[in-house]
């Protein structure tokens, strides 16, 4: 298949391909797969089971890598021009809603070793969770419309963490 597309294009082409293959989920699948490969086909000289499980592992990743290639550049493609690899993000703003502080306390379990064997472990952490309304403007590198998508954002900020034994 034989794509015409332009530099930015073929930019965010390539940020879909690495983001596809950095996220290490093709890499996961394909061990997995290969895995299993190798513990049901018990062909006797190992090196005949190694060597088809690295080829079942090669060409789970290809699949899987193109499957969620396919999957991340439906997020891509404009929907005025119907344009692949076109979709760019051009600005975001984050308006602050609120600050939070948070707490929570967590069994740590018992101490089986040392000075203190025999007590419980309390962590206390705190955190303080601020919201953000945050508006991200996209536009189409091919016709230029543009668009905007808007959300609500939490993040965690500002944590710390204690050790107690009781």
């Amino acid at each position: 298949m034989s794509e015409n597309l332009s530099a930015s294009q073929k930019k965010i082409k390539n940020e879909i391909v690495l983001r596809a293959i950095g996220s290490g989920a093709g890499a996961g699948i394909a061990l997995l797969i290969a895995g299993i490969v190798y513990f049901i086909f018990a062909i006797e000289p190992i090196f005949a089971r190694i060597g088809l499980s690295l080829i079942v592992f090669t060409v789970s990743f290809f699949i899987v890598t193109k499957v969620t290639i396919y999957f991340l550049s439906d997020d891509y493609q404009c929907e005025a021009c119907n344009a692949t690899y076109s979709i760019e993000l051009i600005d975001t703003e984050e308006v602050f809603l609120s600050a939070i502080p948070s707490s929570a306390i967590k069994n740590g379990g018992r101490v089986t070793s040392a000075d203190r064997e025999g007590k419980h472990i309390v962590i206390h952490e705190n955190w303080i969770e601020e919201k953000y309304d945050v508006t991200r403007k996209y536009r189409c590198v091919v016709c230029g419309d543009t668009y905007q998508e808007q959300g609500v954002e939490t993040r965690k900020t500002s944590f710390s963490s204690t050790k107690t034994y009781r």
